[in-house]
Formats: C-alpha cells, sequence, structure tokens
C-alpha cells in the first residue's frame, strides 16, 4: 500500500497570505515610521514591547509564572494608558511634570545640535527619556512604559530571590502575586519618575548577590556589583547598599562557606572598591555629602530638615538631633514614621487615607517579614544577615534624608521587594518534610 504523499503546510495559498500579511505590516511601519511623536507611533511601540515580553514570558515554562507576570503587564499598562489620557495619577506631578520637561528639552538639544541641559544626579533619568523623545519623538506613554517593562520584571525577580533563598515555589508563587498586585509598585510603573528604575536595579542586585552567596560564582558577585552602581547612578544613597556587599566579599569565601579575616580575596575587593570609588565616585555618591563624615553631623540634618519638613505631610518638624547622641536616639523613630507614617492622627484628606492604607500593608508584611527571616536563618545565616544589614543601613539612611510621609512613600518603594520576598516565606507554612531546596534556574 502506498503512503500517502506528503502534505505540504506550507502551501501556495499559506504563502501568498503570508506574504500578504509581511507587506501589510512592512507598509505599517513604513507609515508610522514617519508619525514621530504621535500616539500611533506610541501605541504602535507599546503593542510590540508587549509582544516581546509576553513571548518570554510563554518561553519561562512555568505555567503560574507566566500568567502572573502577564496579570503584571497589563494591569501596569492599563495604569499607564489612564494615567496617559485619562485621569491624573498621584505623584504625576510636580517631580514627574520636571523630569519629563528636561528630557524634552535634551533631546531636542541633541537633535538641534545645541548644549544639553546638565543632568547630575537625579536628572540622569531626564537622560534616559530623552533619549527615547530623541528616537521617537515626543510621545510621554513611551516614556511610563519604561518603568512598566521594570515594574513586570521586578516581580520576576522577586520570584528568583525568594527560591534563592531556599523558599518553595508556593511562597515564590505568592511573592510574586504580592508583587504583581501592590498599589505603589503599580502606580511607580505609570508614572514619569525614576523610582522603578533604582528599584528594578537594586532588586536584581540583591538576587545576584545572594546567588554568589549560595554557589559562589563570582560572575553572579560581578553582576551584584554592576547593577548596585547602576542603581546608584540614579540615587546615590543606594550605594551605601555597597558596605554591605564590600564587607562580605571581603571576608567571606563563598564557594568554601567560610570567613577569613584577610586573604588574596580581601586584598582584591579593597583594591578594587577604591578604584570605583577614584573614578565613579562623584556620580555615584551625587546624594551625599561631598564631606562624608557629615552624614553622622547634626548639624547637617538641622540644614537639611530645614528645607524638606514642609508641606502638609512634613512629620518630626520639631524633632532635631543637637549631637550625636540624639542622632543615635532619634533612629528609631524616624525609621518607624519612614516605614509607617501617615498615622491616623495625620489624617486630612482622601490622599493621606490612601497613604495609610499603603503604611498597614508595610506593617503587615514586616510582621510576616521577621518569620520569614527566622526561616531564612535556619537555611542560611549568611543570606540572614546579609538582608538584615542591606535593609537596616538603607532603610536608616533613607529615614534620615526624610521628613515629609509622601517622600517617605515613594523611598520605601525601593526596598519593598526585598520586604515582599521575606514576607511571602514568613506566610506561607512549611510542611514537614517539604523539600524546600528548590532549584531556581
Amino acid at each position: 500500500m502506498k503512503n500517502p504523499p506528503a502534505v505540504n503546510d506550507f502551501s501556495k495559498p499559506n504563502k501568498f497570505i503570508f506574504v500578504l500579511f509581511a507587506c501589510a505590516i512592512s507598509i505599517w511601519l513604513g507609515y508610522v515610521s514617519t508619525a514621530m511623536g504621535t500616539d500611533l507611533l506610541g501605541f504602535t511601540i507599546l503593542m510590540l514591547v508587549m509582544f516581546f515580553v509576553l513571548l518570554y514570558t510563554f518561553k519561562l515554562q512555568d505555567a503560574a509564572l507566566t500568567y502572573i507576570l502577564i496579570a503584571s503587564l497589563f494591569l501596569r499598562t492599563g495604569i499607564a494608558l489612564l494615567g496617559s489620557y485619562l485621569i491624573r495619577l498621584p505623584d504625576s506631578e510636580a517631580d514627574a511634570a520636571m523630569f519629563e520637561g528636561l528630557a524634552w528639552d535634551i533631546a531636542r538639544a541633541w537633535t538641534h545640535g545645541t548644549e544639553v541641559p546638565p543632568t547630575p544626579g537625579a536628572y540622569l533619568y531626564s537622560k534616559v527619556i530623552g533619549f527615547i523623545y530623541y528616537a521617537f519623538g515626543r510621545i510621554p506613554l513611551l516614556a511610563n512604559y519604561l518603568s512598566v517593562i521594570l515594574g513586570v520584571f521586578i516581580v520576576y525577580f522577586i520570584y528568583k530571590i525568594i527560591l534563592t533563598l531556599g523558599g518553595s515555589k508556593k511562597a515564590a508563587l505568592l511573592g510574586g502575586i504580592i508583587a504583581a498586585f501592590f498599589p505603589t509598585l503599580n502606580l511607580y510603573s505609570a508614572v514619569t519618575l525614576r523610582e522603578n528604575v533604582i528599584t528594578f536595579f537594586l532588586t536584581a542586585s540583591v538576587y545576584y548577590f545572594l546567588k554568589w552567596i549560595k554557589n559562589g560564582s563570582w560572575f553572579e558577585a560581578g553582576k551584584a556589583l554592576v547593577l548596585l552602581l547602576t542603581a546608584s547612578a540614579f540615587h546615590g544613597v543606594v550605594i551605601l547598599v555597597g558596605v554591605v556587599y564590600g564587607f562580605f566579599l571581603c571576608f567571606y569565601n563563598a564557594k568554601r562557606k567560610v570567613w577569613r579575616l584577610f586573604s588574596i580575596q580581601t586584598v582584591v575587593m579593597v583594591i578594587a572598591a577604591l578604584g570605583v570609588v577614584n573614578i565613579f565616585g562623584k556620580k555615584l555618591l551625587n546624594k551625599l555629602p561631598s564631606d562624608i563624615s557629615l552624614i553622622f553631623s547634626p548639624s547637617f540634618y538641622q540644614e537639611r530638615f530645614a528645607n524638606t519638613a514642609v508641606g502638609r505631610g512634613a512629620y518630626l518638624m520639631n524633632v532635631i538631633p543637637a549631637s550625636p547622641l540624639d542622632m543615635l536616639i532619634q533612629t528609631p523613630i524616624r525609621v518607624f514614621y519612614f516605614m509607617f507614617a501617615p498615622f491616623p492622627w495625620m489624617i486630612a484628606g482622601l490622599s493621606d487615607v490612601v497613604g495609610l492604607f499603603d503604611a498597614i500593608l508595610y506593617l503587615v508584611l514586616i510582621f510576616f517579614g521577621i518569620k520569614g527571616l527566622i526561616r531564612i536563618k535556619q537555611k542560611s545565616k549568611e543570606a540572614f544577615w546579609a538582608l538584615i544589614l542591606i535593609l537596616t543601613l538603607a532603610i536608616t539612611m533613607f529615614a534620615w534624608g526624610t521628613a515629609n510621609y509622601g517622600t517617605a512613600i515613594r523611598h520605601r518603594q525601593k526596598f519593598v521587594p526585598i520586604i515582599i520576598s521575606v514576607a511571602a516565606m514568613g506566610i506561607v507554612r512549611v510542611k514537614k518534610g517539604e523539600n524546600q531546596l528548590v532549584n531556581e534556574e
């Protein structure tokens, strides 16, 4: 009996349809490419970026994680569209308008070959948006969409951090779900602010640093340092996390799981750190005082609070340190206000109610985060101490630089991915005999 002839799936009619479709797409892209600065071009690029992100999520071979990332993408995209065309989102004016306006000035300067406005410190973010405007025209939706994509991958890295810490897949998925729907992570994924850029690079950096602690790979340590330096370029205070990195890299041999007071590794890391500070010091330390010793000076904070403790959201306006001892005593108070303001007695309008809801979420996360840290300590004391030191140092420094709860909400959002990662491990109960050592690769 003869075999039936092979069927050519790509028959002539199919070829014709494919060619027709390709031609239509080419004509559309050709037309859109001439529509610089229009919503038509913005929506086309948005759809293309969404397509490639969705394509990436489907290749993860993890259906639950894929659904979480898709939900994150569509939720953040929807909020960005609402903010761009229908409503004014919180924090979408003031600093956001300043960053966006400066970005357009930079793009026009590049286009016309004129002098580019200076972009010290925080304004590096405007240069990034300026490049988008230079390439595609002034389309604020695209500027916001950069934060949307980074927001989706923040969710992804939270999932990876939990697995790296030895958490179960159930805990990792819970962490992803919390991050996907966490209010401020969604908000700052849809406004023209640098928060999500800093949060993304910091979260990814912590993930690779924890991987180094786990497997001792210097390639992972290198990625952690590069990502931290990138985050620090957008906000200098973040570089203080590098103090924790430096301590571990100098004295902890992650490959052999031993601590050493002095080794070749220590010498190499000290030389490398001095080299980085010498080359990139001004850019990385842009948010710190020129004289670093002023960080411990009461007079420095007296002057700073005079400018920052203003407005309806200001707090601790009369609590000014007069000595280093005052600073030590006031630190827990400032950290408490930084993490949990506004308090009920500060409520005076709808925006304050939203802020209170955000503070309650942090209170719940901290509660379960303590339980999570206990479980992490049982698996890896080094990872436990690394997380404790990173969160303590960074939150303390931001707390001393903040005297307004509106600003506090923005700043504490930078650390919520790490807090969510730890809290998810505290929420999910560990059953006896359950294998927690999941392969995060």
